[in-house]
């Protein structure tokens, strides 16, 4: 992802701006006016016509607002303090049409008012855009391998830890780009960088929740940035805008774009956000010439209080006074001064006495944007005006294959390679011989179909044959989400004795966009089986399948004006509700006013749409499918009702769990009750949870009950002794959670699984040790970083949270694929960088069976393992540790061995290192 900041590198000679970590970020800037200003940089800031300057950019991307509307976004960014515009450049957007995106008007409305614009060129851009910004075509170009030395394929953007993933390849990949843009003599500064740093908020996937930051946290974090030297910073997005047509990508990502951006996707201003930013963007270049002039000063004001003071040669001064506890108020002393600070925030103070600013302190205007629910109505100019009420004119696609087949072939084929981006659809059909003889037929049961698929969403059809026409009415629906795009369906069929017609719609729901070799990814069903035949499991998947790329209508171009009439409309008044490959049509006029208008397609399924012949947008059904919900087996009678009551037509709802919404206790259990009232607590609680000394460290206990109670003698029972627990606490061994699955039922076990999900990623203890159960991510260079990940999900199987959960060190220097399959490896100079940048004095992490129970990694000791978990398995013969730090953080380790019930349960030991 983008950044929400950056900050010079080192100089040289050339016009090149370059740090340590070998990601492209291509960038040029704009002049006020037609005339040439000299741009040029040193190690502190850009220099323009030999001013110093300390600028404010915001992204906002062309082709995700209308032209109409670049005139206000970029001038409400200026108003909010914002000196610069930054985009990317959409190639796959371009090679569409050449006139699709206007880019040079772009830019001159940014000339026009005075800003100057940051270029990212690409050609990969990532951002959420369908396949990253890079022409499909492009991948079957051959000898084009994305993102490495490949002939065909040059020029990156944020290529980062993806590097060690092509091996010297990458390198060389990096070495050229950076060669290659300085020769290109442009005149302008050329910018590299790791983009670790935070991005504003995030971007939505289907079915997840609106993401939101709130003003305080970003305020805080731009301060920050500023407060330890940064001279130029971006919002990433400072207007997200939306995904029209087919552009999101992800897969999974929304139509829209909003990124709870200070200027929300209508082009409105979103307050306080808008306006605490503007304030804060106001006070920071109060401080500009002393920032950029002065050499800074840290001064120490508390466990968690700092302040920065800068001063130059007039005797100017400017300082930033930050307390980074989460929690607590503080009242510090500075230059003889009292300073009240509340929690998680950031004073500014120009002259080093008076406050204008504290980041946490929003005293902007709250406005609320209201959504108003209004009905279409049919046009004044329709031809059925006379009729009363709004007509749709649908039409019902067929089923399969419609018209030619485009080709026929013996296996399954890869979605993307088949379609070439040019639609979502592609039909995959085949037949079945069933023989009579079948004993379903007699016992009354029904063969189940299982198919499996990289993605990213498919119906299922099967025929009911007449002598007359062959039918495939809709049978059953999948998808992948946005976590996990591939997906297993399993669902029971009808067949009959004869030739049975098998029809699989495969769809695209946005094509991946970022990721090392994301080009490969596929799309597509792998597998086709049918379990419950007389000869066993019946395989299709290489049998002879039919295929038709897009659906008719697509084909026919029925959204544009002048091939309406090119099918048959069928006239309605209600039009069919949970049906899928309906095309609907109807003719409106706009709602009165001049306020911004939305689309609500939240209860339509997978599909696109258009107006007046443009393709606005894609959607997609957020969870499940409506109607889907059933109650189970153990439920209060009231249970369909206030579900009902409470959540139809919202995206997302929550049902109390009380004695007034459900009075009669069906399911008696504790667990369930305390279970949901532990994840209430944990949920306000932060990712990096604050904690004091004393308090001792754990690692890993694996579901080892009787030595969890040992370790309690060891070090002290709780309330007494406080401890974290960096543990995976739950395996397959006697006395373990998955034990007590198999003695009482799933339900206490599932619920206990859901409380995990909203457990804290991480602790500090006294700000100078952090702890992690598995290890450091290449996405994330500071601690604030690990603050906003949304953790109240499961593990997702890549990126920032993935990474903390699952990576390991190894004797290396930075970066390496992990054999494990997630997470990566990390070296040395990655762990004391880290620290260095969090002003750590120790790592420790879990996951990792050492033999000695506590292992120091690297020279420096910057890292430590701590298992926790004696004679792992029954029969690793290992011994286990616990780490305590006093008032004072000094260290004590504390070593056990099994308890005589584990003992008696002991296996073979074994010779063999433990990985996984």
């Amino acid at each position: 992802m983008p950044s929400s900041s950056s900050s010079s590198s080192s100089s040289s000679s050339s016009m090149l701006m370059l740090s340590l970590f070998l990601l492209l970020l291509l960038s040029f800037f704009a002049p006020f006016s037609s005339a040439a200003y000299n741009v040029t940089y040193d190690t502190r800031s850009l220099i323009i016509d030999g001013h110093r300057k300390l600028l404010i950019s915001a992204a906002i991307h062309y082709p995700r607002s209308v032209p109409a509307m670049w005139p206000g976004l970029v001038q409400l960014a200026k108003q909010g303090g914002v000196d610069v515009i930054e985009t990317y450049v959409f190639w796959n957007g371009h090679q569409l049409s050449l006139t699709m995106y206007d880019l040079v008007k772009f830019c001159k409305i940014v000339q026009q008012a005075g800003m100057y614009m940051i270029l990212r060129i690409g050609p990969f851009v990532a951002a959420e855009w369908n396949f990253g910004g890079v022409p499909v075509w492009l991948h079957y170009v051959p000898g084009t391998v994305f993102r490495t030395d490949s002939e065909p394929f040059k020029v990156e953007n944020e290529y980062g830890f993806y590097e060690s993933a092509y091996g010297e390849g990458g390198k060389r990949y990096a070495l050229w780009a950076a060669n290659m843009a300085v020769f290109q003599n442009t005149g302008v500064p050329w910018i590299m960088c790791q983009q670790f740093d935070l991005p504003l908020l995030w971007f939505k996937t289907f079915g997840a929740s609106d993401p939101h930051r709130p003003p305080e946290d970003v305020a805080f974090s731009v301060a920050r940035f500023f407060q330890k030297g940064g001279s130029l910073q971006n919002y990433y997005m400072y207007h997200g805008g939306t995904n029209f047509g087919r552009t999101s990508g992800g897969p999974f990502i929304t139509t829209s774009y909003d990124y709870d951006a200070p200027i929300d996707e209508y082009g409105l201003a979103r307050c306080p956000k808008w306006g605490h930013l503007k304030e804060l963007h106001r006070s920071i270049k109060l401080c500009e010439h002393v920032l950029l002039n002065g050499e800074p000063i840290s001064v120490s004001l508390g466990p968690s209080q700092e302040a920065d003071v800068y001063e130059d040669s007039s005797g100017a001064c400017a300082a930033f006074i930050a307390n980074m506890d989460d929690k607590n108020d503080k009242t510090v002393v500075f230059r003889n001064t009292s300073y009240y600070l509340p929690a998680w925030s950031v004073s500014i103070l120009p002259d080093c006495k008076n406050v204008v600013f504290n980041t946490a302190k929003v005293g902007s205007q709250t406005s609320v944007v209201e959504m108003t629910p209004t009905d279409l109505l049919p046009s004044t100019a329709s031809p059925s005006k006379d009729l009363k009420g709004l007509q749709w004119n649908v039409f019902q696609e067929k089923a399969g294959i419609w018209g030619d087949a485009d080709f026929t072939k013996n296996g399954l084929v890869d979605h993307i390679n088949t379609t070439k981006d040019t639609t979502d659809y592609l039909w995959y059909t085949t037949s079945l011989l069933v023989d009579e003889t079948e004993e379903f037929f007699r016992n009354g049961t029904n063969p189940v179909l299982v198919v499996e698929s990289k993605g990213h969403a498919m119906h299922f059809h099967q025929s009911e044959a007449s002598s007359l026409q062959l039918m495939f009415p809709f049978s059953a629906s999948a998808s992948g989400n946005g976590t996990v795009s591939s997906f297993k369906f399993r669902s029971p069929i009808s067949l009959k004795a004869g030739k049975n017609e098998i029809a699989l719609l495969s769809m695209t729901v946005g094509l991946q966009n970022a990721g090392a070799f994301y080009e490969w990814v596929g799309a597509g069903p792998t597998s086709v089986r049918i379990l419950g035949m007389k000869r066993g499991t019946v395989d299709l998947s290489n049998s002879t399948w039919t295929y038709k790329i897009g659906l008719q209508g697509e084909h026919l171009r029925i959204y544009d004006t002048d091939s309406l009439n090119s099918v048959n409309w069928v006239s309605t008044s209600e039009p069919p509700k949970h049906q899928p490959l309906t095309w609907y049509k109807a003719v409106v006029d706009s709602p009165p006013g001049q306020d911004p208008v939305g689309l609500d397609m939240i209860h339509m399924g997978k599909g696109l749409a258009w107006l007046n012949g443009n393709e606005i947008g894609s959607f997609g059904d957020p969870v499940g499918t409506c109607g889907s919900y059933t109650a189970g087996k153990c439920h209060d009678p009231n249970s369909v009702s206030m579900v009902e009551k409470v959540c139809l037509n919202k995206n997302d709802c929550q049902v109390e769990l009380s004695q007034e919404n459900f009075d009669m206790d069906l399911c008696p259990g504790l667990v369930k009750k305390l279970a949901v009232e532990v994840k209430e607590i944990l949920i306000e609680e932060s990712n990096v949870q604050p904690v004091n000394s004393p308090v001792t460290v754990c690692g890993d206990i694996h579901g080892q009950f009787h030595d969890l109670m040992k370790l309690f003698q060891t070090g002290g029972h709780v309330p007494e002794t406080n401890y974290i627990f960096m543990v995976n606490c739950v395996k397959w061994f006697t006395d373990s959670m998955m034990n007590a699955k198999e003695v009482w039922n799933a339900n206490a076990w599932r619920y206990c699984t859901d409380v995990f999900d909203y457990l804290t990623l991480s602790a500090i203890i006294d700000g100078t040790v952090l702890c992690v159960h598995g290890g450091l991510s290449p996405d994330i260079r500071t601690i604030d970083q690990i603050r906003v990940i949304e953790r109240n999900c499961e593990i997702p199987h890549e990126g920032p949270f993935c990474d903390l959960m699952w990576s390991d060190p190894e004797d290396i220097e930075t970066w390496a694929v992990s054999p494990r399959g997630a997470g990566w490896l990390f070296g040395s100079r990655v762990t004391s960088e880290f620290n260095h940048i969090n002003k750590l004095d120790l790592v420790c992490r879990a996951h990792q069976l050492v033999q000695e129970g506590l292992k120091y990694m690297f020279q420096d000791k910057g890292l430590v393992t701590v298992w926790s978990a004696p004679n792992y398995c029954y029969r690793c013969g290992n011994v286990a540790s616990i780490l305590s730090f006093n008032e004072n953080m000094e260290r004590e380790v504390k070593f056990f061995t099994e308890t005589e019930e584990n003992n008696q349960m002991r296996g073979p030991r074994t010779g063999v290192p433990y990985f996984l």
